[in-house]
């Protein structure tokens, strides 16, 4: 008797240990298939091709992500190992007593951006599902290099880092550490040093993705035929924060940086923030999922600042080797909830804006202003000796002479080697350093 007892013990206990891997694998399917539709509820980010294959102890999967409307696609195969004890590594979950629903091991590569066409390998991903459904995913992309079909060239240091999700809150939370990336093609290239990006994001109530973020890099090299040398930024952070309170959301992005280096100027510190409050929830998910490259509609975005009397708040303060460039802006709609009448809308606004610069920061936007109209005038038949060559008495000459316009114009005040520019709006009426604006000035 005991022995028949024993026997149906046994055989109760192994038919239970047989099918938990299958049981497991069910989970596992559920968990990934959440996981996609979370992905492809963004509309930056569509799931073009996913298919899952379950068997009793393995299933095998193979997705296609795409980004952007699918100018930039990401291939991954997945092998998924069902718990509760992954079959690759039993030693380790048995002794650390940390059974798992399912162990996923991903091979990502990009379809078709090498110059022969083939797929461009990328790295590993290994996730683990853990029995309350969260799950801890490990990103190891070693360093490459490739040629792409443009002739661009494309390399980049190792990449590493670790992503969370937490089912309850449909959350990710992840830091993700990126030795360097380099990128060229012909006489432009762009550089970023040592990074590392911190985020926590969430879908708010219609969707919006919600949460918080940190970029930080060591430098930024960009050199580009048209900006006149090249530019060097080190110590850049950034930090955004996206809320949602009732109908209404915020943004925030804060600034600093170490040093900037322009082939006309040094920057030697700075810091700068925006804020976004009291954007319509409603306008703001309707303008979300439109197409990145179709139009926005004007009565969609006077709605989005309108209905909530949004506000707008910046400041940036750099330090520069020719003294400080400071700007505030202070902008807010009051008493025309609702409207969508560009008109109703200016006579709601109430702020002001101050910029403060010195003199060789004036002369590098002239200099840009007068390249643009000499572009335009060789765009409509113009003289072709108007142009950006010129020599460099007659450019200097014309900076001077724009810069002069400015002020004879009340567009900029002088105060020493500064130049001031003060704005105000108040029910429609606007003034510029402190003088009532002449809107016809504009077409002189």
């Amino acid at each position: 008797m005991k022995k028949i007892l024993l026997s149906t013990l046994a055989l109760a206990l192994l038919s239970v240990v047989a099918v938990l891997p299958y049981l497991f694998g069910v989970q596992a399917e559920r968990i990934f298939q959440q996981q996609m539709d979370l992905l492809d509820s963004n509309n930056k980010i569509s799931i073009v091709e996913s298919h899952f294959q379950r068997g009793w102890f393995s299933s095998v999967a193979r997705t296609v992500i795409a980004i952007r409307d699918r100018k930039f696609t990401i291939l991954a195969v997945h092998t998924i190992e069902h718990g509760p004890i992954p079959v690759s590594e039993p030693i380790q979950h048995i002794l650390s007593l940390t059974p798992l629903q399912a162990l996923i091991h991903s091979d990502l590569s990009i379809p078709g951006i090498a110059q022969s066409g083939g797929n461009l390998a990328m790295g590993a991903l290994t996730t683990s599902v853990n029995i309350d459904s969260t799950t801890s995913t490990r990103i190891d992309i070693p360093p490459a290099d490739t040629q792409t079909a443009d002739a661009a060239t494309l390399a980049w240091e190792a990449i590493a880092g670790r992503i969370v999700f937490e089912p309850a809150r449909s959350s990710w939370k992840g830091i993700i550490h990126i030795g360097g990336v380099d990128w060229g093609q012909e006489e432009s290239s762009f550089t970023i040093g040592r990074s590392t990006l911190e985020f926590l994001t969430y879908p708010g109530s219609t969707g919006l993705a919600m949460g918080n973020s940190t970029f930080s890099t060591e430098s930024i090299q960009v050199h580009m035929p048209a900006v006149g040398g090249p530019v060097e930024s080190t110590g850049l952070v950034i930090e955004s924060t996206a809320t949602e309170e009732g109908q209404n959301v915020g943004y925030t992005i804060n600034g600093s940086l170490t040093s900037v280096m322009l082939p006309a100027i040094e920057v030697t510190g700075g810091n700068w923030s925006m804020a976004a409050r009291d954007l319509d929830l409603d306008t703001l998910t309707d303008l979300n999922g439109i197409a990145i490259d179709a139009a926005l509609p004007l009565n969609k975005l006077i709605a989005l600042v309108s209905r909530r009397n949004a506000k707008l708040e910046t400041a940036l303060q750099l330090e520069t080797d020719s003294g400080p460039v400071e700007v505030t802006t202070n902008v807010q709609l009051s008493g025309k909830g609702g409207s969508v009448n560009p008109l109703m809308l200016i006579g709601a606004l109430r702020g002001d804006i101050s910029l403060e610069m010195p003199g060789p920061v004036v002369a590098l936007a002239a200099q840009s202003a007068l390249k643009n109209e000499w572009s335009n005038q060789k765009g409509v038949g113009q003289d072709p000796e108007v142009s950006g060559n010129q020599d460099s008495e007659s450019l200097n000459a014309a900076v001077s002479h724009k810069i002069q316009s400015w002020v004879d114009r009340n567009m900029l005040t002088r105060r020493g080697n500064q130049y001031l520019f003060r704005a105000s709006i108040n029910d429609g009426s606007v003034r510029l350093n402190g003088k009532p604006f002449d809107f016809l000035s504009l077409l002189r």
